[in-house]
């Protein structure tokens, strides 16, 4: 399973592979603002996401807040809820990441 918890990205900055827990929190921040976003432009309330998706609505809603970290095969579910492919829910600008 793939989890945001152990991504590696070249830093050169810091000599390492390892992401920052800042790093780590904007990509889940960012990631919750685009399941929000396509989730309403669908017209989709987060209790019927919830009944299309099998999933609980809480979490959905920590999804969007970025209190939560979607495993590979929920964000695959949420992307066929709502109808999009799921780069589309993991699309945002890598600069958008860089520690400021």
């Amino acid at each position: 399973m793939i989890f945001f918890t152990k991504p590696k990205i070249l830093d050169e900055s810091r000599g390492s592979l390892e992401m920052s827990e800042k790093e780590l929190a904007k990509i889940k921040k960012q990631f919750g603002t685009n399941l929000k976003k396509i989730r309403e432009s669908k017209n989709l309330s987060l209790l019927e996401a919830d009944y299309s998706s099998d999933m609980n609505e809480s979490n959905i809603s920590k999804y969007e807040n970025g209190k939560r970290e979607p495993r590979l095969s929920t964000i695959i579910k949420l992307a066929k809820v709502l109808k999009v492919h799921p780069k589309e829910l993991l699309n945002f600008d890598v600069d958008y990441l860089k520690e400021k």
